[in-house]
């Protein structure tokens, strides 16, 4: 028994040293943001370090001390105040748990209606026969029939006309905030349409309705964004979003802007803020496939960095079962500066890392016991805010959840990867097709391919970086990025990192376990050989051997032949000693299976 405790416990030291290593590296990382900060005076830090950093590390005196200097009326920066700053402060705010509702006042009176989309009313009859239904806006009605092909005729009225396809009803741009009712004789659906202008993609409204024959059904047209001047600002409604949502605000209308001018936007990284507002499968698609083979994430031409973007897709994914999070994170903990942070020790990326992959970590606030009533602690669920709705839960406001999750009443409904008929991609693999988070990981409903892909610096087994760490040595081999060096290993690592000496403590310690069980049979085998050695080597000699046939003399006189050493001892393979050795070892490996 003393021995399989003995082995279960080297089991057990084995599984835990990579979670500790991996620790030290997350602490480290914390450490080294905090030391950049006490490094720079208040005034020195710039808002965006601030704001990340106190999403990372809590309530400090000389980040919110910059913050409050940098604040307007309830907006950020005072010099002039924009959508995005004042966005992301709100939600640091939020997170340390001090008032916020001026600052959502502000962003609130800076919504308005987004223009630029087209949008259709959709009408089908439930038994797909004929039908005719009556539309009615402005205290006027209207007729319109709907054919067995689901195809519309008739007059709507100047709001409504028929669209190029005929299935649909195209609402004119002067006519968005009417509302219209809509009742036809057979069962029927209706729901609103809408596309960017010159996109051919149509998104479907969340919402649709449903009514009997001779029911009515209300439509109308709620699209907004938020706006500092004439135009809506993309990147500004994306944080406003968020962080509304976050406060507990319905954001449903702020929907339709964001998908269809995703497009456009697309070095933002759209689709991470979009899977945190609607936990929806197509943006969970996008976020995955867009993983790089090493681990992170970087927007097509990105308005900011992988680092950055990486932060974002990790933030998206928080509360998942994703692997590739846990992608992201082993490839971020090989590429730390050697203070322990990123970037060259950046502390507005190395904060946005910390808070989307590892959350916040109080240890070095001023007010580390500030921080709400945990979620999980109080026997709810985190999970996204949309998804908690969704299935029927209510979002608890008062309790806190990792990064931008809600907490909610109701445990989140996620199903198995073969109940979605899927698979999940092994290591090295990437999906065809969409994607959906299960249980089990990221669930493949397409096809899982072997990525082929690899940048000539990682054929050559190298990891390609901003600089080579201690111990690495600078290659000319190529990256994928200008800005990035190939770093090999050098052949002199100065006594080797963590990974080489937990890799020597495994093997002594397997050494030290296989002694611990075995010694008794190894005391016996050595015994045994010693004595065996001994006995071999009293006997004398069995003689000289034989020399070489000699030729006859040729009247030289004789000499005495040289006496010769002769040769060592040689036992025959089947002696009893190395028999006694070989049913030790096989008995060992018996007791070891």
């Amino acid at each position: 028994m003393k021995k399989i405790g003995v082995a279960l416990s080297i089991l057990i030291l084995l599984a835990v040293l990579p979670v500790l290593a991996q620790e030290q590296s997350v602490d480290g990382a914390y450490a080294c943001l905090n030391s950049q900060i006490a490094n720079k005076t208040s005034e020195s830090l710039s808002l965006e370090e601030a704001i990340f950093s106190t999403l990372a590390l809590g309530s400090k005196s000389k980040l919110t001390d910059k913050i409050e200097n940098e604040a307007g009326e309830n907006c950020w920066p005072s010099s002039g105040c924009t959508i995005k700053d004042t966005a992301q402060a709100l939600i640091a705010y939020d997170e340390i748990n001090k008032a916020t509702g001026d600052i959502e006042s502000y962003l609130l009176t800076k919504n308005a209606s987004a223009n630029e989309l087209t949008w259709y009313l959709q009408i089908d009859i439930e038994d797909h026969s004929t039908s005719t239904c009556n539309i009615k806006y402005d205290e006027r009605d209207y007729q319109v029939q709907v054919q067995e092909d689901m195809t519309l005729s008739g007059g709507a009225g100047a709001c409504l006309s028929l669209s190029s396809s005929g299935y649909w009803l195209q609402v004119s741009r002067n006519c968005h905030d009417k509302e219209f009712q809509i009742s036809c004789d057979k069962s029927f659906i209706t729901s609103l349409l809408y596309q960017k202008t010159g996109s051919d993609t149509i998104y479907v409204s969340s919402d649709t309705h449903s009514s009997a024959a001779s029911g009515t059904n209300v439509e109308t047209i709620n699209s907004q964004c938020f706006k500092t001047s004439s135009t809506c600002n993309y990147e500004g409604s994306l944080w406003a979003t968020i962080a509304l949502q976050q406060t507990g605000y319905n954001v449903d209308n702020f929907l339709p802007y964001l998908l269809a001018f995703s497009e456009d936007y697309r070095d933002l990284f759209p689709a991470s803020f979009l899977y945190i507002i609607t936990s929806a499968d197509d943006q969970y698609t996008e976020i995955t496939n867009s993983q790089k083979q090493d681990g992170y994430w970087e927007a097509p031409g990105t308005e900011y960095n992988r680092f950055y973007d990486t932060a974002l897709g990790l933030l998206s994914l928080q509360g998942t079962s994703s692997q590739e999070v846990e992608t992201a994170k082993n490839y971020l903990l090989t590429i730390q500066t050697p203070e322990g942070c990123w970037n060259n020790n950046n502390i507005r990326d190395t904060a946005f890392l910390l808070y989307g992959g590892w959350g916040e970590k109080t240890i070095f606030s001023d007010e580390p016991d500030q921080s709400a009533l945990g979620c999980v602690e109080s026997g709810y669920y985190c999970e996204g805010p949309f998804a908690c709705t969704d299935s029927g839960g209510e979002i608890l406001n008062n309790l806190d959840c990792e990064g931008l999750q809600a907490c909610c009443t109701v445990a989140p409904i996620i199903e198995t990867c073969s109940e979605l008929n899927g698979e999940v991609c092994a290591f090295g693999e990437t999906c065809s097709g969409s994607t959906s988070p299960s249980s089990d990981g990221t669930c493949c409903l397409g096809i899982c391919q072997t990525v082929q892909t690899q940048t000539e610096c990682e054929i050559n087994e190298g990891l390609c970086k901003s600089s080579c760490s201690s111990g690495e040595e600078e290659s000319f081999y190529e990256c994928e990025f200008i800005s990035e060096v190939c770093c090999l290993e050098g052949e002199d690592k100065g006594g080797g990192g963590l990974w080489i000496w937990i890799i020597i403590l495994v093997i002594l310690i397997a050494i030290v376990v296989l002694g611990i069980i075995y010694k008794d049979k190894i005391k016996m085998w050595w015994r045994k050989r010693k004595s065996k050695d001994k006995g071999s080597s009293q006997g004398p000699p069995r003689g000289l051997p034989r020399g070489p046939p000699r030729r006859p003399s040729m009247g030289i006189p004789q000499r005495r032949p040289p006496i010769r050493r002769p040769p060592m001892m040689r036992y025959p393979a089947g002696s009893s000693s190395n028999k006694e050795l070989d049913e030790t070892l096989r008995k060992l490996k018996e007791m070891s299976e």
